[in-house]
C-alpha cells in the first residue's frame, strides 16, 4: 500500500503527460499526493532500521520505497545489490531500475527501462509517449513491478517442499 500511495502523484503524470503536453499544460502534483510521499519518507529512516529482521522481499519493497520517496540512501543502495536475483525472474531488471533510482543515475536509467520494456508491455505503453520523464516513469511503474515480483516469489516459497 504504502509503493502504491508514494507513486500515486508520479503514475498520474506519466498517465497525463500526452494529454497535458498536447493541451499546453503542465503537470503539477498535488499536495495530498506530495504530502503522502513526505509522510512516508519521514518515516524511513525507522523502517530501513528494521532491515537485519526482515526478508529478501521485504528489503526489496523497502529499497523501492526509498527511491520512490525520493531519498539518495547510498546505504539502502548497497544493501539492494547484496539483494538475491534469482535467474528467470524479473528482479535482475527491476534491482536495475530501482538502483538508477537510487542513485539518480540518469543514464542507468534507459538500460533499466529498455530491459523492463522488452518483456513488459505495460511498460512498453507508458514508455511510448515522447512526452514522459524517463524518472517518472520509472518511479511510477515500480509499484506495479516490485508487487509482482515479491507474489511470485511469495507463491514460489509456499510451493516448496
Amino acid at each position: 500500500m504504502l509503493l502504491r500511495l508514494a507513486a500515486s502523484g508520479l503514475a498520474a503524470e506519466v498517465a497525463l503527460a500526452d494529454r497535458i503536453t498536447v493541451l499546453g499544460g503542465v503537470w503539477e502534483e498535488s499536495t495530498a499526493e506530495y504530502l503522502t510521499r513526505w509522510a512516508i519518507g519521514s518515516e524511513l529512516p525507522r523502517l530501513l532500521s528494521r532491515w537485519e529482521g526482515e526478508s529478501d522481499a521485504v528489503r526489496f519493497a523497502l529499497a523501492a520505497l526509498t527511491a520512490l520517496c525520493g531519498t539518495r540512501d547510498q546505504h539502502a543502495l548497497s544493501r539492494l545489490a547484496a539483494l538475491p536475483a534469482p535467474a528467470g525472474s524479473s528482479r535482475p531488471d527491476v534491482v536495475s531500475l530501482v538502483a538508477a533510482l537510487l542513485s539518480d543515475d540518469r543514464e542507468g536509467l534507459v538500460p533499466a527501462l529498455d530491459g523492463l520494456v522488452s518483456w513488459q508491455p505495460g511498460v512498453a505503453e507508458k514508455a511510448a509517449s515522447p512526452y514522459v520523464d524517463l524518472q517518472s516513469l520509472g518511479l511510477a511503474i515500480l509499484p506495479d513491478l516490485v508487487l509482482e515480483d515479491v507474489a511470485s516469489g511469495i507463491a514460489a516459497e509456499r510451493d516448496l517442499p
